[in-house]
């Protein structure tokens, strides 16, 4: 199954969407991945990753892509290599 490149606003309806269904939506920053050399991804995860993703040349510029009012884990030891960070919704107290 291939990756679809989405935009912003449609981020955000499936980020509302899915807190919409009471789930834990998180974007997964990655760097470097097979399919985007050179580039940075947020990939969409809610129980399991999707094929959602956003693309950006920089953090900086994919950070800004993200949809609102979340907040940064930082990648631990035990993640792999290309993770950069990870976001998960603010509002959500179930973390």
């Amino acid at each position: 199954m291939s990756d679809e490149t989405i935009t912003p606003e449609t981020a955000a309806t499936l980020h509302a969407e899915a807190i919409a269904r009471r789930e834990l939506p998180a974007w997964i920053v990655f760097r470097d991945e097979p399919d985007y050399p050179g580039k940075v991804i947020a990939r969409f995860v809610i129980d399991t990753p999707t094929t959602s993703v956003l693309v950006a040349d920089t953090l900086t510029e994919l950070r800004a892509m993200l949809p609102p009012r979340l907040t940064v884990t930082e990648r631990r030891s035990a993640d792999p290599l290309d993770v950069v960070e990870m976001w998960f919704d603010a509002r959500d107290g179930r973390r």
